[in-house]
């Protein structure tokens, strides 16, 4: 039995982060024996959810199947790497914590959970341009798969 898989329909977006700084996906915080979500992540989560929904609506809310996901994460070079512009970024934040974030604040908006995301690309560059310095960019490309059986 073998399976085809179909691209349906692909999503664009465009995360601006104007301190310069990309958000990550904290790990919860517990008090009074409940476990909460810190505000920066909250925060965070937040403003996605309300840039994706002012772009794109809740079209897509109810997809239930295959979901490819991918981030290029845009932002200021540092001014002690501006010799290194254009080489790898390997500064923090790690590329798990910030495609958390991202899948996690579309949960129920962009696809109905982010277990259906199989395949997911982080990709970090710097701002060249220093007139730019003060924004970091999270870039989202995200595929809608659909999955049928061959007979």
């Amino acid at each position: 039995m073998s399976w085809e898989k179909k691209l349906v329909k692909t999503v664009q977006g465009c995360f601006t982060f104007p301190s310069g700084k990309i958000p990550t996906k904290q790990r919860p915080r517990f008090a009074g024996g409940h476990a909460y979500t810190p505000k920066t992540t909250k925060a965070a989560e937040d403003y996605i959810k309300a840039e994706f929904i002012k772009s794109h609506g809740l079209e897509m809310a109810k997809w239930a199947d295959e979901v490819r996901v991918f981030l290029k994460i845009v932002r200021p070079a540092a001014k002690s790497d501006l010799k290194r512009v254009g080489a790898p970024d390997l500064r923090t934040p790690d590329a798990d914590n910030v495609l958390k974030l991202v899948c996690d604040a579309l949960n129920g908006i962009a696809y109905v959970d982010d277990k259906q995301v199989t395949d997911a690309h982080v990709h970090f560059s710097n701002i060249a341009d220093r007139k730019d310095e003060a924004n970091a960019y999270i870039f989202l490309l995200i595929g809608y798969y659909e999955n049928t059986r061959l007979s």
